[in-house]
């Protein structure tokens, strides 16, 4: 039980690192006896699932399945169909000698035993989602048998041609410059808080196609980071510079620089790989032609030619609509002004000082560090502190 608590919370202490939004609901298997019993009886009643008199398990019966192997595999089913051998179980009875004390073992109309692995997840998607479900995701290793086992046993039950409409199976982690699976029996397992950067773990994941195979390795590790410092930096700049603008500062360029041009069609390209099987490398393509478009635009600004602040504008709505979309790594302190504590007036960060803040990084960036100096005094004296990170991205907070 303790064991149980432990992992439960190291769960969702990952969720929330990971800046996963949670589900609505989390039930546990061990609470949902009722409906796996209940599946495994109408099971029965229907014909598909039987009784085995000699150990008292209830299996299903997979030759009467209509299509059994086929729907996420090429399984040659010619070995299986009609071999009990090979039908799984629904409820495996409790035998003495072989389970151990302490194990989880329920009294029911069905004998003193527990669920075979596959049911608890027909048995709960049903009753919170329904009996059809839109979308499944698991490992790639997970189509057979336990996916298709998930697909006989619920159709069976409810009557309906379908189980679910999209399976989403992704691919294995692998690790070293060899691509090693990762695995604890080969001992080249981790945790997230072996993590040193977990917002670059995050990019990593999210960046890569999940089908595939996602590779951890220090080299590619340490490129996620140097894409993240690149976004930190266009990102800290271009919401420092809606206070330039607002004041005045910032002269609009009155010829047309094709940026708000470009953001558009990235945009375009973004929708229509997400629309592709989750194509998320191409959304990283996208996302990244408008971070360099936006960094020479910025760059080409003299004083007095300005910038073409609608395109920069675009640019940064498209940038935070790729990160609530998809990304989901710009920090919140950065992308809203914010810090993690205080009360609500105390963690606001005025564009002011952030832009003071971004001037006084564009200072460092030259060695210009008397004006950085200076810069650094007149957000202290506003009440703010300004920390320095890689890249030339900094944190803002108030003192």
């Amino acid at each position: 039980m303790l064991n149980a608590l432990f992992f439960t919370s190291s769960f969702f202490d990952d969720l929330d690192k990971l800046n996963i939004i949670r589900a609505r609901s989390y039930p546990r298997a061990t609470e949902e006896i009722d409906s796996m019993v209940e599946m495994v009886e109408g099971l029965v009643k229907k014909g598909y699932g039987y009784k085995e008199a000699s150990t008292g398990d209830y299996y299903f019966d997979v030759s009467k399945s209509n299509g059994y192997g086929s729907h996420l595999t090429n399984v040659d089913t010619s070995e299986i169909l009609g071999d009990r051998g090979r039908d799984f179980a629904l409820w495996k009875s409790a035998k003495e000698g072989f389970d151990r004390e302490g194990e989880s073992i329920w009294d029911v109309s069905l004998g003193r035993g527990r669920p075979g692995w596959h049911l608890e997840c027909s048995a709960m998607c049903r009753k919170y989602l329904g009996d059809e479900i839109d979308i499944h995701c698991g490992g790639s290793d997970l189509k057979f048998p336990h996916h298709e086992n998930e697909i006989a046993q619920t159709t069976a039950f409810t009557g309906k041609p379908r189980f679910c409409e999209y399976w989403v199976h992704n691919g294995f982690v692998t690790v070293g410059s060899e691509a090693e699976k990762m695995s604890k029996s080969l001992g080249n397992f981790m945790t997230l808080s072996e993590v040193d950067d977990v917002r670059a773990f995050r990019f990593g994941i999210v960046s890569s196609y999940y089908r595939g195979p996602l590779r951890f390795s220090e080299d590619v590790f340490r490129a996620n980071k140097i894409a993240l410092c690149r976004l930190d930096n266009i990102w800290n700049r271009l919401i420092a510079l809606e206070e330039t603008s607002a004041t005045g500062r910032a002269t609009v360029r009155k010829t047309d620089s094709n940026l708000s041009a470009l953001v558009a069609a990235e945009v375009k390209k973004f929708c229509e790989a997400l629309a592709d099987d989750l194509a998320t490398p191409r959304c990283t393509a996208s996302l990244f032609s408008i971070v360099k478009a936006a960094e020479n635009e910025l760059k080409a600004r003299d004083g007095l030619e300005g910038v073409d602040e609608k395109g920069l504008r675009d640019a940064r709505d498209a940038i935070k609509l790729f990160d609530q979309v998809c990304f989901g790594v710009l920090p919140v302190a950065k992308q809203a002004g914010l810090d993690n504590g205080g009360g609500e007036s105390d963690r606001i960060v005025p564009t002011e000082v952030l832009r003071l803040a971004s001037e006084r990084a564009e200072a460092k960036k030259v060695k210009d560090f008397k004006t950085a100096d200076s810069i650094r005094e007149k957000i202290l004296g506003l009440g703010f502190t300004v920390k320095d990170g890689k890249c030339g991205t900094f944190e803002v907070e108030k003192t």
